[in-house]
């Protein structure tokens, strides 16, 4: 199903500090090629093989940056799932990627697909909790080796306001409950936690929430965002950037 948020968004998602920083990609990156590597390695001798899925893909930005780290050649794909259009309309533009119009639980169920590994990359969060069974059981048939999820906790340092910290930690699943059911399709799962440290303008900050970046900032009003813009403001007054830290979960379920 379609997130209005992202329709709202998608010509602008790109441009946001998660999304469009160098470093901060390419550290990222940097901790997926080594899950990804063994899988790689296996398909690479067949040119035309599909490698990899990212499920949530967005717009392609990432997807494609991975397919580069991975010295993807162009006739080697990775499948860009989502089921927002506006945002697929972007990845079109991608030399390693083909689109692939779908919800996460809708590609799941399609057995036509298959793939040595699969990416969900800040996506578990919008899938409710009761169909976790069926897109990881539809996943671990249709997948050759492993799936990646990046997910963060529940409580996290960002620099909100009250309000955007309680409707975050109402919002985001407990990694448990995804570990639980990923076990009971028969993935063997291990967890992996790493930080990166931001600093940013605090304006700059201001700003993407403004924006409503994310989407928990969708489940405000354009009341509740100013008034959470004015208490930040008035609680960084005396600094000029903000620094914090991205704590981010990997959990790499394996398909032995």
């Amino acid at each position: 199903m379609e997130n209005k948020h992202y329709v709202e968004i998608a010509d602008k998602y790109n441009t946001q500090l998660f999304y469009n920083d160098t470093k901060y990609i390419n550290w990222i990156i940097s901790k997926i090629i080594p899950i990804f590597s063994t899988s790689y390695t296996l398909s690479q001798s067949n040119k035309d093989i599909t490698i990899i899925a990212d499920i949530g893909g967005g717009t392609g930005n990432f997807t494609q940056k991975l397919a580069d780290a991975l010295n993807f050649i162009p006739s080697q794909k990775i499948l860009c799932i989502d089921p927002n259009s506006n945002m697929l309309e972007q990845a079109h533009v991608y030399p390693n990627i083909k689109c692939i119009l779908l919800d996460a639980i809708a590609f799941s169920q399609e057995l036509e697909y298959s793939y040595d590994y699969a990416l969900m990359k800040e996506v578990i969060h919008h899938i409710p909790k009761q169909y976790y069974n069926t897109l990881f059981s539809g996943i671990y048939k249709q997948i050759r080796h492993n799936l990646l999820i990046i997910t963060r906790p529940q409580n996290v340092e960002y620099p909100f306001f009250p309000q955007a910290h309680n409707i975050w930690k109402n919002n985001q699943p407990p990694s448990e409950d995804i570990i639980s059911s990923l076990n009971n399709v028969g993935f063997i799962v291990e967890v992996k936690t790493y930080s990166f440290l931001i600093k940013i303008n605090k304006y700059v900050w201001f700003n993407m929430i403004k924006n409503r970046f994310w989407s928990i900032f969708s489940l405000c009003t354009d009341d509740e965002i100013n008034n959470g813009i004015q208490f930040l403001t008035l609680k960084y007054a005396n600094s000029e950037y903000l620094t914090f830290y991205d704590n981010l979960i990997f959990i790499i379920a394996k398909k032995l």
